[in-house]
């Protein structure tokens, strides 16, 4: 695999199993299948192996199995590539649907912590994309 091959192929499987993770899943599922179907033409449906993942997904980061969900991704990352093989637009296609549902609006959880104290260590870890945005002051 040559080099911009791997990074997109790693781009669009984060894109995809950041989507899995996410409170917008259920929207673009399905946007997502027929990405995959468009590009893998006779390959069967893959909606099982998309729910698969999640779930596998799901419970790795519930269990906090880092390695596991490592291992989603690079299947993820394996399979994209080969997508791309058959048609150079998947990892586009992805990226698109994962920025439609920014500008839509949806965000997921919000979560606010106000006029608290905190003595020692402290770490929040909440689901949803990963995007974190911590303010500190006044």
């Amino acid at each position: 695999m040559d080099e911009l091959l791997a990074a997109l192929a790693s781009s669009g499987a984060a894109t995809l199993t950041g989507l899995m993770l996410s409170d917008a899943w259920e929207q673009v599922k399905e946007k997502i299948v027929r990405v995959i179907e468009r590009c893998h033409r006779g390959g069967g449906n893959p909606d099982p192996l998309l729910e698969e993942s999640r779930l596998r997904l799901i419970a790795a980061r519930d269990e906090g199995n880092l390695a596991d969900a490592s291992d989603v991704e690079r299947e993820w990352r394996l399979r994209v590539a080969q997508l791309m093989r058959e048609d150079a637009t998947v990892v586009q296609d992805l990226i698109a649907i994962a920025v439609s549902m920014t500008q839509s609006g949806h965000r997921g959880a919000h979560h606010e912590l106000r006029d608290s104290t905190f003595n020692g260590p402290t770490a929040f870890q909440f689901g949803g994309t990963g995007d974190q945005h911590n303010t500190f002051g006044v």
